[in-house]
C-alpha cells in the first residue's frame, strides 16, 4: 500500500487560521502545560465578601493584594434561565447607550427583590493579577456603589500614572468599607494603592494640560486625585443613589 503523504498545514491552512491558533504548535502546548491555569478568575463582591472563581466560589479576604494591569465596561443583559449577553467597549467602536439596547418598558422587565430590574447592567471591570502566582483575575460590578469606587480607583490610577509613566501599574490592596445610604448602611468594596510596578524611575514633569486634567477629574470625584485609596474623608457630598438605581450587590434578577 502507497504510504499516505501529509500535507504540510504551514502550506494548506489560511494565514488568519494559523495565527489564531498559534503557527508554532496550535495552541495545543499551552494547553498541555501550566499556562492552562491562566485562564482570568472572576473577582466578584456580593454582601460584604469578595469570591474568587467560576462555580466553586472561594472567599478571598480583605487585605489580598493585586496589580491592576488594565480596566474595561461592557454591557451585559443578566437574566436567570437565559444565556447572557455582552457588548463590550472597544477602541475605535461606538460603544451604545442604554435607549440603543431595547427592552425599555419596565413593565416587562424580570423582578429583582419584588421590583423591575433592568435586565441590561453597565458593568465595570477591572484587570488583575495576582503577584506572587501571576494568577489573572477579573473583578467586575454592575451596582451602582461598586462602579462609583471603580471609577475612583481609575481617575487615581490615570492621574498618578502620568507621574510614574504610562507603563506603571498600581498594586491594590481590596477591602470593605460601610457606606450609609438611604436604606441604610451597606458594604461597599474599597481599593488602597499600596506600592506601583514598573513605569519611569523618577517622576515625570507635570504639563499644564496635565495639571488640567487633574484639575477637571478632581471635580468630577468625592475624593482627591491625589490619595492613596478609594475610602478617604469625602471632600464633598455626593447624590446618593436613589432606592431604584443600585441593586448594591451583582446578583441576577429573576
Amino acid at each position: 500500500m502507497k504510504a499516505m503523504i501529509m500535507p504540510d498545514p504551514k502550506k494548506t491552512l489560511p494565514a488568519n487560521i494559523l495565527n489564531q491558533f498559534g503557527a508554532d504548535d496550535g495552541g495545543f502546548g499551552s494547553l498541555a502545560s501550566a499556562a492552562a491555569t491562566n485562564r482570568p478568575q472572576p473577582l466578584q463582591f456580593k454582601k460584604g465578601v469578595y469570591e474568587l472563581g467560576f462555580f466553586d466560589k472561594v472567599p478571598v479576604p480583605s487585605g489580598a493584594q493585586y496589580v491592576v494591569a488594565g480596566a474595561g465596561e461592557a454591557w451585559q443583559r443578566l437574566e436567570r434561565d437565559t444565556p447572557p449577553q455582552r457588548i463590550a467597549r472597544r477602541p475605535g467602536e461606538a460603544f451604545p447607550i442604554r435607549a440603543e439596547l431595547g427592552e425599555l418598558d419596565e413593565r416587562l422587565w424580570p423582578k429583582f427583590d419584588g421590583r423591575p430590574s433592568d435586565p441590561w447592567r453597565l458593568t465595570y471591570e477591572l484587570y488583575m493579577f495576582e503577584p506572587e502566582m501571576q494568577q489573572p483575575v477579573c473583578f467586575s460590578t454592575n451596582s451602582l456603589t461598586g462602579r462609583y469606587v471603580v471609577e475612583d480607583l481609575c481617575r487615581l490610577i490615570f492621574v498618578q500614572q502620568r507621574q510614574r509613566g504610562v507603563d506603571a501599574r498600581p498594586v491594590v490592596k481590596i477591602g470593605t468599607v460601610t457606606k450609609n445610604l438611604r436604606r441604610g448602611p451597606i458594604a461597599v468594596p474599597s481599593f488602597e494603592i499600596v506600592n506601583w510596578v514598573g513605569g519611569a524611575a523618577a517622576e515625570l514633569p507635570s504639563t499644564p494640560l496635565q495639571q488640567n486634567l487633574t484639575a477637571h477629574l478632581g471635580e468630577r470625584s468625592d475624593i482627591d486625585v491625589t490619595a492613596k485609596s478609594t475610602n478617604p474623608p469625602a471632600r464633598k457630598k455626593k447624590k446618593e443613589p436613589a432606592p431604584w438605581d443600585d441593586e448594591l450587590d451583582d446578583e441576577i434578577p429573576h
